[in-house]
């Protein structure tokens, strides 16, 4: 089941519509059965046809579809999927492993890109490796119709109050455990 965090104006949880909610289900799928399947195995490839299928017809009435990415649930055009589910934890999981803050996924999409996504999400950047945030500009030439959006934490910094403007040498080292401890309180 997909629902969002926030209320609509009615007062009932959004879902996600039915066309949607059949995509991201499909590719959790084709990603779940590529760690599974060898990449010719009939079971594979029919799931990324199936994943492939969905998406075309969702791509052919808007110019995008992107998907953010939480530690254990997707947001999928703002809507957040059930966090209980397994198979679409299990995709945010992994894509969250490879360092993934959001996928734009565009009109023109092919199947050999759908395909390289999906095998490269089935494998673990815990078991090493660069995780596809780390590669998401070299994918780029590789896969001009999906534009992966990395995490950018290691991007933050905290500068002292009396930094000047543009010091950014002054890193205040000792708050960032607050910064940390801040974000995954409001991750939960």
């Amino acid at each position: 089941m997909l629902h969002s965090t926030a209320p609509s104006p009615t007062g009932h949880a959004e879902s996600l519509r039915l066309e949607l909610r059949e995509f991201v289900q499909d590719f959790a799928v084709a990603v779940h059965k590529r760690g599974i399947y060898p990449a010719a195995h009939p079971m594979q490839l029919g799931a990324v046809e199936a994943a492939m299928s969905r998406l075309e017809s969702l791509l052919a009435t808007r110019h995008e579809l992107p998907v953010g990415v939480a530690r254990s649930h997707l947001l999928v055009e703002g809507i957040a999927t059930d966090p209980d589910h397994p198979l679409l934890r299990d995709l945010a999981a992994r894509m969250h492993d490879h360092q993934l803050g959001g996928l734009r996924l565009l009109p023109g999409v092919t199947r050999d890109e759908l395909d390289g996504l999906v095998a490269a999400l089935s494998e673990s950047p815990l078991r090493g490796g660069d995780p596809l945030g780390a590669r998401a500009r070299d994918l780029e030439q590789e896969w001009p119709h999906l534009h992966l959006s990395p995490l950018a934490f290691h991007q933050l910094a905290l500068l002292a109050d009396d930094a000047e403007d543009g010091d950014v040498g002054a890193v205040v080292a000792s708050k960032s455990s607050e910064v940390w401890a801040a974000l995954a309180h409001t991750a939960l």
